[in-house]
């Protein structure tokens, strides 16, 4: 299986790219969240993705522990798993960028991850095709 998808998300593995391709339809609740991410790691795991776009434009906010949760464990496991290129989509909500960046901001410090913003899924693809 190659995809997942409920009312919230849309996870799948984007052959062309050869990457992870996450898309949040509407807000979500944590723990709907926590059941995307582990399908998330289950694409990064049996197809060896060293790739990922993530399209956050219909986030109105993150949900209650999802920052740190994002910061804390989920970039920490993506990078364990071998993601090497990540590129988000931001929300087109004011609040939903604020808690976007609350949850991105140490990801500089992650080693071996390159990590990039947009504003449309059409610059987020390009700037991962060449890598």
């Amino acid at each position: 299986m190659d995809n997942f998808t409920n009312q919230y998300v849309e996870i799948q593995v984007d052959k062309q790219l050869n990457a992870l391709s996450v898309k949040f339809l509407k807000f979500i609740p944590t723990q709907e969240f926590l059941k995307a991410v582990e399908q998330e790691y289950d694409f990064i795991r049996r197809h060896q993705l060293k790739k990922c776009f993530i399209d956050l434009r219909q986030i109105p906010v993150y949900d209650k522990g999802m920052p740190e949760y994002v910061k804390d464990q989920w970039f920490p496991m993506v990078s364990s798993l071998g993601m090497q290129h990540i590129a988000f989509v931001v929300p087109e909500a004011v609040i939903g960028q604020m808690s976007m960046n609350r949850a991105h901001q140490t990801t500089e410090i992650i080693a071996g991850m390159a990590v990039e913003h947009f504003k449309d899924i059409e610059s987020a693809k390009s700037w991962l095709k060449p890598r």
